[in-house]
């Protein structure tokens, strides 16, 4: 496990491409299907990307603030 690893107890799934379409993207609320280029069939990669690094931030924030906590609690006692 890495050092920011939250997701201990984690099952995979598999995701077939219509099931990845009606997936919601917790950054946005809107479906993985609605980020396309005008309507297409075609991901749009930069809207995308977008919502990927707003998660990946959100996550290594939370990771960090649960590490300072744990340092604190450490050096308290």
């Amino acid at each position: 496990m890495g050092e920011y690893d939250i997701m201990e107890n984690h099952t995979s799934v598999l995701f077939t491409r219509k099931n990845l379409e009606r997936t919601i993207c917790v950054a946005c609320g809107k479906a993985f299907g609605e980020h396309t280029k005008d309507r297409s069939k075609k991901f749009n990669t930069r809207e995308l990307m977008k919502c990927m690094f707003r998660i990946q931030a959100s996550y290594v924030l939370e990771a960090k603030k649960k590490d300072e906590t744990k340092e604190e609690t450490t050096n308290e006692t």
